[in-house]
């Protein structure tokens, strides 16, 4: 740890303000495996984040809490697996997965009355579109099954926010 350009430094290129951490603070900030961040605490595997904490996979974040594998996002809180949160107007509600397929990872559902976003992996789509690329990938495995049994789930949150909204 080092002090450049009034910011402690680690051996990843994470920075934190001299000027609001002391160098045990910094030292003890808890990132793994983070690149370029800056003034973040206890995240893992984020590039190029600011402000964050207790996140996981984010690249280029800001502000951000206890969010996973976000991209691109500015002040999010709670959020899992997000992509460019901005293209909702309004902070969506959020539903994950247990970890599940082929890798056991957490899948996520994010909705508004208006609009939602299925979040498995790398791929990023409606709900009609994961519906076509399971069938595609797994047909009826144990994994086709499981993704369906959550697809449904994932229709039925959507369909009651649009009838609460509704009235």
């Amino acid at each position: 740890m080092e002090n450049v350009n009034g910011y402690w430094q680690d051996e990843n290129g994470n920075r934190w303000n001299a000027n609001e951490y002391t160098e045990s603070q910094a030292k003890n900030a808890r990132l793994v495996s983070c690149t370029g961040c800056v003034d973040c605490f206890s995240c893992s595997h984020c590039s190029r984040c600011s402000r964050c904490s207790d996140c996981s996979g984010c690249t280029y974040c800001t502000c951000c809490t206890y969010c996973s594998y976000c991209s691109d996002c500015s002040r999010c809180s709670d959020c899992s697996d997000c992509s460019r949160c901005l293209d909702f107007d309004t902070q969506p509600q959020q539903y994950s997965t247990p970890k599940m397929g082929r890798v056991n990872r957490i899948n996520f559902l994010h909705w508004t009355p208006e609009k939602s976003s299925v979040t498995c992996g790398c791929f990023t789509g409606s709900i009609d579109k994961l519906e076509r690329r399971v069938a595609e990938v797994h047909g009826d495995n144990k994994h086709g099954k499981d993704y369906r049994d959550q697809i449904a789930i994932f229709r039925m949150l959507v369909e009651a926010s649009k009838r609460e909204e509704q009235g």
